[in-house]
C-alpha cells in the first residue's frame, strides 16, 4: 500500500514538473540570451551603415529570452515575416539597458524573421552596404547573419523531417534494393522493432545510422549504442559528421566553402578527428577556392568531395544524373538534406512510406537498446496505442510485407536451386544412360562381328 502510494505521489509530482516553464526549470539557460525585435523596418539600413543599434529603436515590449522565444512561450509576442530581430547575450544587454546603444558586432546574430524574406532582404542589403557589412564581419567573424524562424521548436521539427525525409528519400529511391533488404531483418513487436544482430550486413549500420540520426542528434548516445564494438568505429566518425552536416543544412543556406568550413569548425578540437579537419581544409582552400585536384587521404575526403560534385547539378536533372553514375549512400543522403523532400517529392515521388517512416523515429522513438543478440527500438506506447493517421500501420504493414515478399524470394530462390540439382542430377543420369546405351550398342556390334 505504502509502495502503490508513493508512486501515486512521484507520477503526481513529475507530471507537475513537466508543466513548470522551461524558465524556473532552468533558469541560468534561460536569461542568458534575449531576442529583441526592431520597431521599423526603415531602421534597418541605418542600423547597418552605422553599425550601432539604439534603444529607441527596438520594440521593448518585444524582448523576450533566447529559450522563450525558442519554445514559443510568450504567445503575445508574435512576428511577422519581415520583422528585423537582433539575438544578443546577458552583458550586451546590460550595456544596451545602460547606455541606451550597442554596436552591431556585439550581437550575437540579427536578421529578418522569416527565412525566405530574409534572402530577399539580405540580397539587397548585401548591394547597398556591402562594405559595412564585410567590415562587420571582420569585427566580429562569429557574427550569425541569419533568418530566425528556423530556430523555434514547431519550425525546426518541420525543418527537420523535410531536411531528412529529402536525405531518406532520395537514398531509398536510389538504393531502394538495398534497403528493402536491411528493413526485411525488422521484427515487429506491438511498440517495438527488433533486429537480430547476426542478420545485420556492414553495410545495413549506414542505414542504421541514417535512420536514427535525429536521436544521435537529440540523445548524444547512438554511438555508444550501436556502434561500441571496435570494428563499427568507422561509423561513429560518420555518425558525427552526418549530424553536423544535418545541422549546417537546418541553419545555414547551402555554399561549398560554407559547408566544409562548418565540418572543420566542428572536427578542428577533436584529437581523433583531426585528420578529417585537415582533409575538410584542403579540399576548401585547393579544390573549391583555387580549382587545384586534390587527392582524398579519408574515406570521408571522398565522399565530401563526391557530394560538393553532385551538388552542383541542377534539382531538375537529378533523376536522370543519379541513375547513370554510381555515388555512396552518404553522398546521396548529403544531396537530399540539400534539396529537402518537399522539393524532391514532385520529382521522385516518394512513397508514403518514407514520410511515415521519418515521422516515427523522429517524433515518436523513445529509446535504443542493444544486447548481444539483438537491437530493440522502441517507440512511445501512448502514441502507439493512439496510432494517429495510421503511420505506424503504414510503416509495420510495409515491413511486414517486405518481410513476406523477401521470405518468397528467398523460397523462391531455394526451389531454383533445387531444380538446378534436379536438373545437374537428371542430366547425370541421363548422361549415364547414354553411356550405358552406347556401351550396349557397341557390345551388339562385337558380338555380330564375332
Amino acid at each position: 500500500m505504502k509502495i502503490s502510494l508513493f508512486k501515486k505521489s512521484f507520477r503526481i509530482i513529475f507530471k507537475f514538473f513537466l508543466k513548470i516553464p522551461h524558465s524556473l526549470k532552468f533558469p541560468q539557460i534561460e536569461k542568458s540570451k534575449f531576442v529583441y525585435r526592431v520597431n521599423d523596418s526603415d531602421y534597418v539600413s541605418k542600423i547597418v551603415n552605422e553599425k550601432i543599434i539604439v534603444l529607441d529603436q527596438l520594440d521593448i515590449n518585444s524582448k523576450q529570452s533566447y529559450n522563450s522565444f525558442i519554445d514559443n512561450l510568450s504567445y503575445s509576442i508574435q512576428y511577422s515575416s519581415d520583422d528585423f530581430l537582433i539575438l544578443i547575450d546577458k552583458e550586451s544587454d546590460r550595456i544596451l539597458q545602460n547606455d541606451g546603444m550597442l554596436e552591431l558586432d556585439k550581437v550575437i546574430q540579427f536578421g529578418w524573421y522569416y527565412e525566405n524574406t530574409h534572402k530577399v532582404n539580405y540580397k539587397l542589403l548585401e548591394l547597398i552596404e556591402s562594405k559595412k557589412i564585410e567590415n562587420l564581419k571582420t569585427l566580429n567573424p562569429n557574427i550569425i547573419i541569419n533568418s530566425f524562424d528556423k530556430y523555434r521548436k514547431t519550425n525546426r521539427m518541420i525543418k527537420y523531417i523535410n531536411v531528412l525525409s529529402g536525405a531518406f528519400g532520395l537514398c531509398y529511391y536510389t538504393f531502394k534494393d538495398e534497403y528493402d533488404n536491411c528493413f526485411q531483418k525488422i521484427a515487429i513487436d506491438k511498440n517495438k522493432w527488433i533486429i537480430k544482430i547476426n542478420d545485420l550486413d556492414i553495410g545495413d549500420y549506414t542505414i542504421l545510422l541514417q535512420l536514427f540520426l535525429f536521436y544521435q542528434a537529440q540523445t548524444k548516445t547512438l554511438n555508444d549504442i550501436l556502434f561500441k564494438d571496435e570494428k563499427l568505429m568507422p561509423f561513429r566518425t560518420l555518425s558525427r559528421y552526418l549530424e553536423s552536416s544535418m545541422d549546417y543544412f537546418l541553419q545555414h543556406e547551402y555554399t561549398m566553402s560554407g559547408f566544409l568550413k562548418y565540418l572543420s569548425d566542428d572536427f578542428a578540437d577533436d584529437v581523433e578527428l583531426k585528420p578529417f579537419y585537415d582533409g575538410f581544409m584542403l579540399l576548401n582552400e585547393r579544390y573549391v577556392q583555387r580549382g587545384l585536384p586534390v587527392k582524398s587521404n579519408t574515406k570521408l575526403m571522398a565522399t565530401t568531395k563526391e557530394f560538393i560534385d553532385i551538388a552542383k547539378t541542377e534539382p531538375g536533372n537529378l533523376r536522370q544524373f543519379l541513375s547513370n553514375r554510381e555515388f555512396s549512400k552518404t553522398s546521396v543522403f548529403l544531396l537530399g538534406m540539400l534539396h529537402l523532400g518537399a522539393n524532391l517529392e514532385q520529382q521522385f515521388q516518394f512513397d508514403n512510406f518514407i514520410s511515415s517512416f521519418i515521422n516515427l523515429t523522429i517524433k515518436d522513438l523513445q529509446d535504443i537498446e542493444i544486447n548481444e543478440k539483438e537491437i530493440i527500438i522502441s517507440f512511445h506506447k501512448r502514441v502507439y496505442d493512439k496510432n494517429r493517421n495510421n503511420r505506424f500501420d503504414l510503416v509495420n504493414v510495409y515491413l511486414e510485407e517486405l518481410k513476406h515478399l523477401y521470405t518468397l524470394k528467398n523460397e523462391t530462390k531455394r526451389l531454383e536451386n533445387e531444380i538446378e540439382e534436379l536438373k545437374r542430377a537428371v542430366g547425370e543420369k541421363m548422361n549415364k544412360i547414354e553411356r550405358l546405351k552406347t556401351g550396349i550398342k557397341e557390345q551388339e556390334q562385337s558380338n555380330k562381328k564375332q
